[in-house]
């Protein structure tokens, strides 16, 4: 069968500087809203998941819901669904996941998954992969197999695919780390609302200079600095010394202005 041409890329939509200055947002909305855009992006990811015998498709939340019960129908199988902690009623099964700032909980009814179907894991989006593969994780826990992972867009320059190693992964779209300038750095922002440092899977950290204070960074850009254990010795935390020692509110908590 011809595939749809049908450019996918196209209808996603860049915002920059959303949520913040020098985020480059990939918003997957008009994608969906486009009847050949949501018909092309359904029917490539059912083509690749029926030749590996698919049984059953769980859709992630929150945009995991919006192709996976299409993409089901698409196969001719059921669909279930992975969902944040307390919103299903019945008895189920829960994994937690690492966040850039935390952890979270996935769960999914016990009678979700049967034991040896063969299970489609679809998100809208992969990066560092945790989130799939705590759902890979919940189906195994319920007997099923994972027969393959498929996304539409993928962060390739984020660690997505080694913490899935093992699994069959697909995406339809992939962006090697595509940024707006932010203070040196090309973070990105995507969908799923991550922000990360290309080539690396440590968390971003969003600061901010402060207000009204009389140096030079006086107004509220923002930066994006990168987490690392910090020794004993600070030189931010060392007693403000020159000509910003007084009067900057902002060195009066912090050790200086950032």
């Amino acid at each position: 069968m011809t595939q749809d041409p049908f450019d996918i890329d196209g209808a996603i939509r860049r915002v920059p500087d959303h949520p913040h200055e020098g985020i480059l947002f990939y918003d997957l909305m008009p994608l969906f809203q486009e009847p050949q855009g949501l018909s092309a992006t359904t029917a490539r990811i059912a083509a690749w998941s029926r030749a590996r015998g698919v049984d059953r498709v769980v859709g992630v939340e929150a945009r995991g819901f919006v192709l996976g019960g299409a993409i089901a129908t698409e196969l001719g199988v059921g669909f279930s669904a992975a969902r944040k902690r307390g919103k299903l009623p019945s008895e189920r099964v829960s994994r937690e996941y690492a966040l850039e700032y935390g952890t979270d909980v996935l769960e999914m009814h016990t009678d979700a998954v049967a034991p040896g179907q063969r299970v489609l894991v679809h998100d809208d989006l992969l990066a560092t992969g945790g989130t799939a593969l705590a759902v890979c994780r919940l189906v195994e826990e319920l007997g099923g197999v994972v027969a393959g992972v498929a996304v539409v867009a993928e962060l390739t320059f984020l660690p997505g695919r080694e913490a899935l190693a093992g699994y069959d992964v697909m995406s339809l779209v992939t962006y090697a780390g595509e940024g707006v300038e932010a203070g040196g750095v090309s973070p990105v922002w995507t969908s799923a609302g991550r922000g990360s440092r290309p080539g690396s899977s440590t968390p971003a950290v969003a600061s901010w200079s402060a207000s009204g204070c009389g140096c030079p960074r006086r107004s509220r850009r923002r930066r994006t600095r990168w987490w690392r254990p910090r020794p004993s010795w600070s030189r931010r935390s060392a007693r403000p010394r020159g000509r910003w020692a007084s009067g900057c509110r902002a060195r009066s908590s912090a050790g200086g202005c950032s």
